[in-house]
């Protein structure tokens, strides 16, 4: 997948939650800490029968604690940080899902206005060929100027539209560089027009509720449903008491380390109560109300998910029928034009007749460019409803 802004954005959102992954993961491995100290100062206690003496200059400190997770406030914590992460996945390949999508309806543009292009020129020449038709006819006086000057309109509307389609695909032409890089991306000119191959066929519909809910956004609704949840848990059991492994050691003396003076070494279990602390209460009542925003997030976007693919799936299937239409008109029109275009090489019919059929013929065939492309497009939104390639997988036969 090539590198975008959005892209990149969803990347490191993948970053950051596995490394609040690691982080939560870090409570369940004991914390070690090392302390020195160089002191100037004197004493008087009763250890030393009232006299002030002065102190070691050296102190050192090493003590390990290690939360035993009793009631399993980290667990909770872990779970938590690891649905984050699968959220984030899951949001990562919706991005890309979306930006694939974007890639394969610029392409399918692309070539579309290619072949409208191609139309466009034939349509020029047909009507180029008609004032030629014309002026002839006026030099012999069997034409009038009004009939002359129609068919200079008529021209000049045709390269009006030829110009249109250059500026759709010089648009078009930017819209691809922003999605593929230059040194990757052929030109749009060159990718010529679409095929006339069989689009692919439409997944069933029975299969609607199985494609929402695998869905990435829909996934990732649950993940962050779920993580609210495991969150919610973390902090109800944060009001609960904290059961921890102590070992420490402590030396002083001019060397703390090679026969200290004093020192002190031992190991013992700690445990922490929270007597009075309103806001770890006030912390679970926020997560838990987090929870249930989630959740209602999630049934949302599991209903928005059926209905965005039952919609995308009724336009992709309405429009497969407007395209075979289009195909059936394209076809009579190119077989009269065909049938008059024989008749003008035997001396039956003039020119204009053979243009004229021309010209019906041609628009018929950019109408029906038009619609096969609507199919390819709606196949590339059915896609992306669907959350991804279907069973059919995305292939437009060009």
């Amino acid at each position: 997948m090539v590198a975008a802004p959005s892209l990149d954005a969803a990347e490191r959102a993948v970053r950051v939650e596995a490394a609040g992954g690691r982080a939560a993961r870090s409570g369940r491995w004991p914390d070690l800490t090392l302390e020195g100290d160089l002191r100037a100062g004197r004493r008087n206690t009763a250890m030393t029968g009232g006299e002030t003496l002065d102190v070691e200059s050296v102190a050192a400190r090493a003590s390990a604690a290690w939360d035993l997770d009793v009631f399993g406030r980290v667990r909770a914590e872990v779970g938590a940080a690891r649905f984050a992460e699968l959220a984030a996945d899951h949001r990562r390949r919706d991005r890309r899902i979306a930006f694939a999508a974007d890639m394969a309806e610029a392409y399918v543009l692309g070539r579309l206005w290619n072949d409208r292009l191609r139309i466009r020129d034939e349509a020029v020449a047909a009507h180029d060929a008609l004032v030629r038709y014309a002026d002839g006819r006026m030099k012999v006086g069997l034409a009038l100027p009004a009939e002359r000057d129609r068919l200079e309109a008529e021209r000049q509307a045709a390269r009006q539209q030829r110009v249109h389609a250059q500026e759709e695909i010089s648009d078009l032409d930017a819209r691809w560089r922003y999605l593929v890089p230059e040194y990757e991306a052929p030109d749009l000119h060159s990718l010529g027009g679409l095929s006339s191959a069989e689009p692919v066929s439409a997944p069933p519909e029975t299969a609607i509720h199985a494609y929402a809910v695998n869905r990435p956004d829909v996934l990732a609704a649950h993940a962050l449903w779920q993580a609210a949840g495991e969150g919610a848990r973390g902090a109800a059991r944060n009001r609960l008491p904290t059961v921890s492994a102590i070992v420490t050691a402590e030396g002083e003396g001019p060397s703390p380390v090679d026969e200290p003076e004093a020192w002190t070494a031992w190991a013992g279990v700690r445990l922490s109560l929270p007597v009075l602390a309103p806001g770890r209460s006030a912390q679970v009542n926020i997560r838990r109300e987090e929870a249930h925003i989630q959740e209602a997030l999630f049934e949302e976007t599991v209903a928005l998910a059926i209905r965005d693919i039952r919609q995308a799936y009724a336009r992709r299937l309405h429009a497969e029928q407007a395209w075979r239409a289009a195909q059936v008109s394209a076809d009579r029109l190119r077989e009269s034009f065909e049938s008059f275009k024989r008749q003008f090489e035997q001396g039956r019919v003039p020119v204009p007749t053979v243009e004229r059929a021309k010209l019906d013929w041609l628009a018929s065939e950019e109408a029906m460019r038009v619609r096969y492309a609507e199919v390819l497009l709606r196949q590339v939104d059915l896609v992306r409803a669907c959350g991804g390639p279907t069973d059919t997988a995305l292939h437009s036969g060009n």
